[in-house]
């Protein structure tokens, strides 16, 4: 009884950390893709003042 008790916690802390990790290094990819998305939008408007000047 005791030894499937440790075994569910650690599983269950186990899942934790895995899940805290990927939520982290998906946040991570999703800033990114957002702040490279911003500089493509601010790139472009600077191209497009330059043509329109």
């Amino acid at each position: 009884m005791y030894s499937y008790l440790i075994l569910s916690i650690l599983v269950t802390e186990n899942l934790n950390i895995l899940s805290s990790a990927t939520s982290s290094s998906a946040s991570c990819l999703f800033f990114s893709a957002t702040v490279s998305k911003l500089y493509n939008i601010a790139g472009l408007t600077k191209h497009l003042s330059f043509y329109f000047r």
